[in-house]
Order: C-alpha cells, then structure tokens, then sequence
C-alpha cells in the first residue's frame, strides 16, 4: 500500500514508528539515509524483511568540481571555559563517539535487508 505524508508538519519516524509491523517490505525515497536515522528507528527496521531505498537527489555524485566549499574550523577557547556542561562542539563530538558503533550496526543490518 502507497502512502504519502506532509514532510513539513510531520516525521518520517513517527509515521514509520506508527506503519511498521513484523516482515514489512519498505519502499523509501528519500534525498538522504544517515545512520543516526537509522539508529532512532533500530527497533521498527529490525521487524521488516526488506528496505527498498531510492535516493531522490544525486547523493553520491559530484555535479561541478570546480565549487568546492572551503571550510574553517574554529575552537572558542572562551566559549569552552563558560560551557561547564558541554558545549555545543563537544555534544558534536559526544555523538561521533558513538558513530563508528551505529555505522557497524547499520552496516550488517544493510547487508541483510537493504538495497539502494
């Protein structure tokens, strides 16, 4: 069965939290898959049997190598000292502690399940 949801108002995450039921055959397109996406919807897409993912925007493909974005990067020794608790950078750093784990476990869970 097809269905359709306003991406403006509602999430992805809560619908599929909502729709998923043991042995689902998913069909997405999506402009993006991220393994934290993944890791916050573990529980439901471990119950399905099968992902068919298309990806609606080039993800994987340069359109003009010529417009690479530079970036800089700057650590606020200030900001750091008045942020007792964790600064935003550090909470950024925090969550990539845990990626290599998600990436692991999306991985094999893609291997399984999943076609891109």
């Amino acid at each position: 069965m097809i269905e359709s949801f306003n991406n403006k108002t509602d999430k992805v995450g809560d619908d599929f939290k909502k729709s998923i039921t043991t042995g689902s055959k998913v069909d997405i397109a999506a402009g993006i898959f991220s393994i934290y996406g993944y890791a916050a919807l573990k529980k439901e897409l471990d119950k399905i049997k099968q992902l068919r993912f298309i990806f609606t925007d080039p993800t994987f493909i340069e359109l003009d190598k010529n417009k690479r974005e530079q970036r800089q990067f700057q650590i606020n020794s200030n900001h750091r000292k008045k942020a007792i608790s964790g600064s935003d950078f550090e909470i950024n750093l925090k969550n990539e502690l845990t990626g290599k784990a998600i990436a692991q476990k999306c991985k094999k869970w893609i291997e399984q399940k999943a076609s891109f």
